[in-house]
């Protein structure tokens, strides 16, 4: 797990270089909620991100909220099952990212740190954050970058070369989009304020926060598309973990640090979606229940997770998928 990883390295040559960011990140990382993200869990929400219209996404983001104040999320990198258009050594896939998510009392709206690990990289915390309000009438945020009114200062061509790189965007309205913009904002991650006060002063600095924006700039939407379906009322279902005391005992005699508890959530088909799906497989090859793409239904009493493409065969007892995530 990456929070056992970034809590193990407190102290280490690598918490030095980072001013002790390490040390901050993990005394917050064991006062949250964990969530760890399976690739199936992980893969859904990229679907969810890259094909379904801003405008879908925007009225199911208002009745979604972090299931706690402080929480931190993880999973495995690679999870979308296709090759990665950042092959430089610079930014090879990551093995596991995380995100740390403080939010407000309304459990809308805060702030998201990142951190990652590589193979052979060791771990990264980056040096910037992401400021959200996910609300149905969002505030202005902190932004160095000027993300919320970028549509004011972007061209036409900017708006059909958006359109061409992201099919969300393509099959959005521009009002989407632009409300969509106004709820994130960039700004300078505070438990690395030392390390940037240092590395500010090297002339790479530039370089360096150009490639902290190209390593968080996909990630907030995604986190987002993860959120919506850990809130659909008909997916989840929590089990929570215990890591066994005796084991932490034994770490703690040979100087390891303690491994953290977690809840695992398991992501079904409802009976609905599995009757439908059987009726719909090919009778001659049937194939196992299981969820191709799915799209969100707003209702009054919430948001729900639909599946118009469910496959499968539902012969006798009714097969059921689940999808595993870990909380």
């Amino acid at each position: 797990m990456l929070a056992d990883d970034l809590i193990a390295n407190v102290g280490s040559p690598e918490d030095a270089l980072y001013c002790g960011a390490f040390a901050d990140l993990a005394r917050r990382i064991r006062g949250a909620q964990r969530f760890d993200l399976s690739p199936e869990m992980m893969l859904s929400a990229f679907t969810v991100t890259h094909s379904t219209p801003i405008g879908s996404q925007l009225r199911a983001l208002s009745l979604c909220k972090f299931p706690f104040r402080s929480t931190w999320f993880e999973w495995p990198g690679g999870f979308a099952g296709i090759a990665s258009k950042r092959t430089d050594c610079e930014a090879p896939v990551p093995k596991r990212m995380g995100a740390l998510v403080d939010a407000d009392d309304s459990l809308q709206r805060g702030s998201i740190i990142w951190a990652w690990i590589h193979p052979h990289m060791g771990i990264n915390i980056c040096p910037l954050a992401i400021t959200f309000d996910w609300r149905a009438e969002p505030e202005p945020l902190d932004d160095i970058a000027g993300n919320a009114t970028w549509h004011e200062r972007a061209s036409e061509a900017d708006w059909r070369k958006l359109a061409v790189d992201f099919p969300r965007i393509r099959n959005s309205t521009r009002q989407d989009v632009i409300a969509d913009n106004m709820r994130f904002g960039i700004i300078l991650n505070p438990g690395m304020q030392a390390f940037m006060d240092r590395a500010s002063k090297v002339s790479a600095f530039g370089k360096l926060m150009a490639a902290a924006v190209k390593d968080i700039e996909g990630e907030a939407p995604l986190l987002r598309a993860s959120i919506m379906l850990l809130n659909s009322r008909n997916l989840a279902e929590h089990r929570p973990r215990s890591i066994s005391p005796k084991l932490n005992k034994s770490r703690a005699r040979t100087g390891k640090a303690p491994l953290l508890d977690y809840t695992h959530v398991a992501i079904k088909l409802s009976r609905a979606l599995g009757a439908r799906a059987g009726m719909a497989a090919d009778a001659r090859q049937p194939s196992r229940l299981h969820l191709v793409r799915g799209h969100f239904k707003i209702r009054a009493s919430g948001v729900y997770w639909w599946s118009p493409f469910a496959r499968g065969a539902a012969t006798g007892k009714p097969i059921e998928q689940r999808r595993s995530v870990s909380v």
